[in-house]
């Protein structure tokens, strides 16, 4: 027997693989045409730019890894059945049990992959991600900018100097519109970027601050002879850096979910620990439909079109709702059972349809032979 296990594995393998790394090269181009910028505008060298994109592997990996393997079962079983293979070994008294043995072992190991990306590759990513990114953008508002040009520097903060003088900044207009209820603009006739430790300030010279409330009439305008501007207020962190739920380790998610526990913060944290635990679990759940919708042999009038597509939605279907019950907890931590029960429920009603299905099939044959 353990031929047929080496046989479906080596079926498995090539589809798995070639779906993996298709959808991985189409998926990773899209991505990376968005982070062009970073050369195009941003004057970043283009090994910077292959590590930021490749930083986004994890992610897409984690993602795709069951959608691999669900297309690989399809692929397998249905060639199977399309060269009677299937009917050979149920002629051979062969349940699809015995089947479903290399076929689990190797979902287990697509499923403990999609764990390894999920609770430490992930978070380990976009740390790292975010750090980039933040330097990124504190080299380009103090090397990159150029004269007498509006620069977008993060959405809704606009950066304008009309000329530089050796390292000074003339002319300087900064709109930072990112708070709904407040627009801040800082005009000076001067400015000059100094670093300070692992701070940089822009410091500007004879000017304003307009603070204008978006429900007032009237703004509030505060003149300076001096100015010291943290550049890492022009970016999403300010200050000390603050990683958000999706960029701390699992350890780190563990924690702070105990010491917030009760006080209304914990359901950020939560949904983002439930979706690592429970993304493995949807590899075995898309083996269990996929094997359930084609591990049974179908006679040449029954169209395997139809069962194809079923499992198709019902697997989408199901990785939807998860999505969907996983952003619920932040707000119900209650919910978070209900992440672990739809990949498992899904899992045993599959199982449960195989059993179905080959006790009907059995009996199908039994009543054939009786005929004969």
């Amino acid at each position: 027997m353990r031929i047929l296990d080496k046989y479906l594995l080596a079926m498995l393998t090539r589809p798995f693989l070639a779906a993996l790394f298709g959808l991985f090269g189409v998926i990773w181009i899209t991505q990376s045409l968005k982070e062009f910028s970073l050369v195009t505008t941003q004057g970043q060298s283009l090994f910077t730019f292959l590590k930021v994109t490749l930083l986004a592997l994890p992610a897409i990996l984690a993602i795709l890894a069951p959608v691999a393997l669900f297309i690989a079962i399809l692929q397998t079983f249905n060639r199977l059945n399309a060269d009677s293979e299937l009917v050979m070994f149920s002629s051979s008294r062969m349940s699809p049990w015995r089947m479903l043995r290399p076929v689990f072992g190797f979902s287990c190991l697509v499923a403990l992959f999609t764990f390894f990306l999920t609770a430490w590759a992930m978070p380990e990513s976009s740390r790292t991600l975010r750090d980039i990114i933040t330097q990124i953008r504190a080299d380009f508002v103090a090397k990159i900018v150029q004269a007498g040009k509006f620069n977008t520097l993060e959405r809704n903060v606009v950066f304008h100097y009309r000329e530089k003088s050796g390292d000074a900044l003339i002319g300087v207009f900064i709109q930072d519109a990112r708070d709904p209820e407040m627009t801040v603009a800082y005009i000076a006739e001067r400015g000059q970027v100094v670093e300070i430790g692992e701070s940089t300030f822009l410091v500007l010279e004879n000017g304003s601050v307009q603070r204008e409330p978006a429900k007032a009439v009237d703004a509030s305008v505060v003149a300076f002879k001096r100015y010291s501007l943290d550049l890492a207020q022009l970016t999403p962190e300010s200050g000390d850096v603050k990683y958000n739920p999706r960029e701390r380790s699992t350890r780190d998610l563990v924690t702070h979910l105990e010491d917030r526990q009760g006080n209304g913060e914990s359901g950020p944290i939560l949904s983002e620990l439930v979706e690592r635990l429970v993304s493995p679990l949807y590899a075995l759940a898309f083996m269990a439909i996929a094997f359930a919708a084609t591990a049974t042999p179908r006679t040449t009038r029954q169209s395997g079109t139809r069962v194809i597509f079923l499992a198709v939605g019902l697997a989408i279907g199901i990785r939807l709702v998860g999505f969907s019950v996983g952003t619920l907890i932040i707000k119900t931590p209650g919910l978070a059972f209900a992440s672990f029960a739809i990949p498992l429920l899904t899992i045993l009603a599959a199982f449960v349809r195989i059993h179905i299905a080959t006790h009907g099939w059995a009996t199908r044959r039994l009543v054939a032979r009786e005929g004969v």
